[in-house]
Formats: structure tokens, C-alpha cells, sequence
């Protein structure tokens, strides 16, 4: 350790760590998907990654979406068989779902503009979603309270 050299600390170096932004564990307790940042020096920008875990530590964690858009605001579907995440795929903001049993995600919404929440219905037919901030801030300013959105 004597021998080892210092040097100043880098940009880059702060770009090399990764942070979990988003956790949520399946219905059943026994896996859970996060949401990995980090950075793209490169590209100049930051992209969020899925992975997936069993909680018992049993098996090493998996990275199981690979798109250059972001994913957020995680969510099982009640029966744990899809996990929701909000993602812009392609050009707003909307509800995808992860089929557990691997593949590729799926578009739920198609909604105008982009979602800024969403929930399951308890029968998972439907998710319920709300507007953006900006549509929200549009809907205060004109005394409309905004209502949530049902996508099926």
C-alpha cells in the first residue's frame, strides 16, 4: 500500500459510480428489480437500467432492460407476473410492462402527453394514470382539478 500511486480525483472517476435511483420487491417478497443509474461521459447524458435480484442473495443480479431510455417509477402488477416502469421509448413518457418470465417490454399507454404516475387497478386490466406536471399545472391555473386517466 506504501508503493501505491496517488493521483488527483477525475471527473471521470465520478462518472464510474453507479447509484440504485429505485427499488421495488415483488408481491411474493422473494425477488426485487432496481433501477441502476450512471453515467455516459461520452454522450453526455445518463441512462437508468433495470436489474433483478432474488432477495436471498441465491443468484447474482441481472440486467433485465437494455433501451437508451430511462426507466422509473417501478411498480409489480398485484399477481407479480409484470413489472410497470415509466419510460420514454418513444417521444413521451408513457406506462411499460416487463413480462417476469422474460422478453421484451411492452407499450400499456398511449397517452398524448407524457405520465408522470400511474398505478395498477387491483384487477391489472387497466392502470390509472396521472398528467404530467405540466398539464396539471394547466389544470390548476384554469380551477379544473385534473382527473386520472384510465389506460387499458
Amino acid at each position: 500500500a506504501a508503493s501505491a500511486q496517488t493521483r488527483p480525483f477525475r471527473l471521470d472517476d465520478m462518472a464510474a459510480f453507479r447509484s440504485i435511483t429505485d427499488a421495488a420487491v415483488s408481491p411474493d417478497g422473494t425477488h426485487v428489480v432496481f433501477a441502476v443509474r450512471r453515467t455516459i461521459l461520452a454522450e453526455n447524458r445518463m441512462e437508468t437500467d433495470l436489474w433483478s435480484v432474488r432477495v436471498d442473495g441465491s443468484t447474482p443480479a441481472r440486467q433485465v432492460t437494455f433501451d437508451k431510455a430511462s426507466e422509473s417509477s417501478l411498480k409489480w402488477a398485484p399477481d407479480g407476473s409484470r413489472l410497470a416502469f415509466l419510460a420514454d421509448r418513444d417521444g413521451t413518457r408513457q406506462v411499460w410492462a416487463l413480462p417476469v418470465g422474460g422478453g421484451e417490454a411492452i407499450k400499456l399507454t398511449t397517452h398524448s402527453e407524457s405520465i408522470a404516475a400511474f398505478d395498477w387497478s387491483p384487477d391489472e386490466k387497466e392502470v390509472e394514470i396521472a398528467p404530467a406536471p405540466a398539464n396539471a399545472r394547466a389544470a390548476a391555473r384554469s380551477n379544473a382539478s385534473p382527473r386520472p386517466n384510465v389506460a387499458t
